[in-house]
C-alpha cells in the first residue's frame, strides 16, 4: 500500500529489542490458545454443556 514515514531515524536496538519480543509472543500465542481451549472443553464436561454459556450471557442466573 503505503509506507508510513517513522518519526525517529533508523534504530537497531529497537528493531532488535521488537524483533524479540515478536517471536516471544508469537510462539506464546498458540499454546495460550491451545490452553484456553483445553479449559473450555474441561469446564465443558465438568459443570454441563452450556453452563459456562448461560453464565456469560446472563450473569445474574448463577444466582450471586
Amino acid at each position: 500500500l503505503y509506507e508510513i514515514p517513522s518519526p525517529m531515524g533508523p534504530n537497531q536496538t529497537v528493531y532488535d529489542a521488537m524483533a524479540a519480543a515478536h517471536s516471544l509472543f508469537g510462539h506464546l500465542f498458540i499454546p495460550l490458545v491451545i490452553l484456553h481451549f483445553a479449559g473450555i472443553t474441561k469446564h465443558s464436561i465438568t459443570k454441563g454443556g452450556g453452563y459456562i454459556m448461560d453464565r456469560m450471557l446472563d450473569p445474574k442466573k448463577d444466582g450471586k
